[in-house]
């Protein structure tokens, strides 16, 4: 009887003891279960620190540029490095490199970017020229080379092989690279920007677009061929199509013999109007 009592409470006990054991074991598994958690993120801290005091302590010793022939990357390279090469990875500013590109008057566009830990990547799209403008530096005729944005990037002599369509009529005040033409101009510039990418060819039979200003809000362009000396009056831009029938009319011109009658040849209205050196039509 008592054994019987002893068995129970023994087993009781046991029962008891095994119960208190689970819960103990759960704790310490949840006590031990974030330590590599905690760890990861120690780590990582670490790393970060270690770029941050990298960062500020690496100055930039690569310039990777991108850029047309006529632009210069390794003399390019080294006034960046002069100007900003003593500055750390992270304190240099994309956004100043971007900037004192774009002063540069053979630079249109630049993508600037930085790679860890010294090197700055450069991506430039250099002006293209779609005319050649008369202009007078030093008491010499010099040829201006413009874009379609109006912009004169480069000066080249008139004797040099310049294969560009010369465009007249104007007077460039302070002709030197970096200088805009007026606005007025754009609308011809662009027209012949479109012609040069998608009918090039056409403006081989061009020697000269004389522009002829009639207000301060716009004016006309006259069209001078190779073929003729008698020119082909358009509006404010030109256009393939004026070119294809500039070469049509002045080809059955020359072959009438009428050139030496004709004055110029108005398309402005879409019709063609022979203006002959009387003062006729």
């Amino acid at each position: 009887m008592s054994g019987t009592s002893y068995t129970r409470r023994a087993s009781f006990v046991d029962a008891q003891s095994s119960s208190q054991a689970i819960p103990v074991a759960s704790k310490a598994a949840r006590v031990f279960k974030p330590l590599p958690l905690i760890l990861l993120l120690i780590v990582l801290g670490l790393c970060a620190t270690l770029v941050v005091f990298a960062g500020t302590r690496s100055t930039i010793k690569h310039w990777d540029i991108t850029c047309p022939p006529r632009i210069d990357a390794q003399l390019l390279s080294l006034r960046l490095d002069v100007a900003y090469g003593e500055q750390s990875f992270f304190s240099i500013s994309q956004s100043a490199i971007k900037a004192a590109l774009l002063a540069e008057p053979l630079i249109r566009s630049a993508e600037v970017s930085k790679v860890f830990p010294d090197t700055v990547l450069i991506r430039i799209q250099g002006r293209s020229a779609v005319v050649a403008a008369l202009c007078e530096i030093d008491g010499r005729a010099r040829a201006a080379l413009v874009d379609s944005e109006g912009v004169l990037f480069a000066i080249a002599e008139l004797d040099d092989e310049v294969n560009l369509p010369v465009l007249s009529g104007l007077r460039i005040e302070d002709p030197r690279p970096g200088t805009r033409l007026p606005n007025i101009l754009l609308p011809l510039l662009a027209s012949i920007a479109s012609i040069q990418e998608t009918d090039a060819p056409m403006l081989n039979m061009v020697s000269e677009f004389r522009y002829v200003k009639k207000s301060a809000e716009g004016g006309e362009c006259l069209i001078y061929s190779i073929m003729s000396n008698v020119p082909i009056r358009v509006s404010t831009s030109v256009s393939a199509e004026n070119l294809k029938s500039a070469a049509l009319i002045l080809d059955v011109m020359e072959k009438r013999g009428l050139a030496a009658t004709v004055r110029e040849v108005d398309l402005r209205s879409g019709t063609i109007v022979y203006k002959n050196k009387e003062g006729g039509a």
